[in-house]
């Protein structure tokens, strides 16, 4: 029992330090820390006092730096209690960068949360040991407090922060295209100019899926956009439908022009090497992180994906494909895959991400006269559709097979939903042997 008594609260001053000072660096992450904890979350009472100060001025729509915050202490008379103003600016010293503040921000939040789990625990001890209350009251009592901690904090908020953060938006946007950058979008581009126009790139907090048949080029049209994506940002691949080495040698094979049949084979010519070492050397230094697991449950892609969200600031995460995600086959299918769904589309919000995932159809096209996919083919579960942001799906054409080439033709790219703008077909010229997708226009 003694040692019990000596025992540290769960905490982390380290997360908390960073917390802090990642607001002092970039006040723009401060929005995304209120929606995770709150002063009541920190185990040092200076931090406490030092966030609150912030919340006040940001409240107010004041800057959030040394100078206000410090200030902010003093007025309060709170300045010593929080460490005094070289304590403050120490905060900013020992922060290098605001970029992981959400992932230390979550850290306190789950200490927090432990914490208080803790506090109600032994307050449910005390009462059973004194038996002055009836054991299905204080059962009663136990539950209703564990549901009022909650996972996460109350979101509520005036609606004053969210215009205030959409106004910064736009004008960001707007202030970007009067200086002569027209081609920028909000989101990540894809490389593929008429998908990036209707679409404004795949934007962060949003859930893309691209959904096909097999062999209709899914895995292919990763091969477009990833090298695309990784010179914008860091980049998750969850390859769990083939191996590393096989994307790889797509990557290799759509760099360098080369056919694939021969690059996997090893019939390459002379005057090809030159090519695939090029394009290997482009490949190699991009931020693209692939783990080909097949044996991942949804808990393990978060994890895996919040580590490296710390450990490399990924800005966008792909699954190939979502049904491939292991399920525990307690419920049906159906359920299980919207939950994977909702958990993908929950992790891209949580963290700022980009989520493109790819999903197959079931076979309904095939048994209908054009074979068009729609809506309703998405395998498993309409949740996938409710989730997602846009919704695109990929038709390989057999009858628009160019006479005499081999692999050549032409993909529809149908945009069945969209959030945001357009829906419609896009025609691509697809030539598989090389992986290689050339957009043409919209149908009419």
């Amino acid at each position: 029992m003694a040692n019990e008594r000596l025992r540290v609260p769960p905490q982390s001053i380290e997360s908390e330090m960073a917390v802090l000072g990642g607001i002092l660096i970039d006040n723009d992450q401060f929005p995304k820390v209120l929606d995770m904890i709150g002063s009541g979350d920190f185990y040092r009472v200076a931090h406490g006092k030092i966030f609150s100060s912030m919340v006040n001025l940001y409240n107010q729509t004041e800057p959030v730096d040394l100078v206000t915050v410090t200030d902010e202490l003093r007025k309060n008379n709170n300045l010593d209690a929080a460490g005094g103003a070289a304590y403050i600016s120490s905060l900013v010293d020992n922060t290098p960068t605001a970029a992981n503040i959400e992932y230390y921000a979550r850290i306190v939040r789950e200490k927090s949360i432990l914490r208080r789990i803790i506090l109600v625990c032994n307050e449910t001890i005390a009462d059973a040991f004194t038996d002055s209350r009836d054991p299905e009251e204080i059962i009663n009592s136990l539950a209703s407090q564990i549901i009022g901690l909650g996972i996460y904090k109350d979101r509520t908020e005036h609606i004053r922060n969210p215009l205030k953060r959409e106004y910064a938006r736009i004008g960001a946007q707007y202030e970007r295209l009067r200086s002569g950058e027209d081609k920028q979008v909000p989101g990540y581009l894809t490389g593929f100019e008429n998908i990036d126009s209707v679409y404004g790139g795949i934007q962060k907090k949003t859930m893309h899926v691209v959904a096909g048949r097999p062999g209709s080029g899914k895995t292919a049209f990763l091969a477009n956009v990833i090298g695309c994506f990784a010179q914008q940002a860091p980049v998750l691949f969850f390859s769990l439908d083939q191996q590393a080495e096989e994307f790889a040698r797509r990557l290799i094979v759509f760099g360098s022009k080369v056919d694939n049949y021969r690059v996997r084979d090893g019939y390459v010519r002379n005057e090809e090497w030159s090519k695939i070492i090029s394009a290997i050397d482009e490949y190699y230094e991009y931020p693209i992180y692939i783990n080909d697991d097949t044996n991942l449950n949804i808990q393990d892609v978060v994890n895996i994906t919040q580590k490296h969200k710390h450990e490399h600031g990924v800005g966008i995460l792909i699954v190939d494909y979502l049904q491939m995600i292991r399920r525990p086959g307690r419920d049906t299918e159906n359920n299980e895959l919207g939950e994977i769904s909702s958990r993908l589309k929950a992790l891209g919000k949580e963290l700022d991400m980009g989520v493109m995932v790819l999903s197959q159809l079931n076979r309904n096209p095939a048994a209908r006269k054009d074979e068009m996919p729609n809506l309703t083919d998405l395998r498993g579960s309409g949740v996938i559709e409710q989730d997602a942001h846009t919704v695109a799906l990929l038709h390989w054409d057999p009858k628009s097979k160019t006479p005499g080439v081999l692999g050549e033709g032409m993909l529809k790219y149908i945009i069945a939903k969209n959030k945001d703008g357009k829906k419609g077909t896009l025609s691509i010229d697809f030539k598989k042997p090389i992986y290689q997708m050339i957009e043409r226009d919209w149908e009419d």
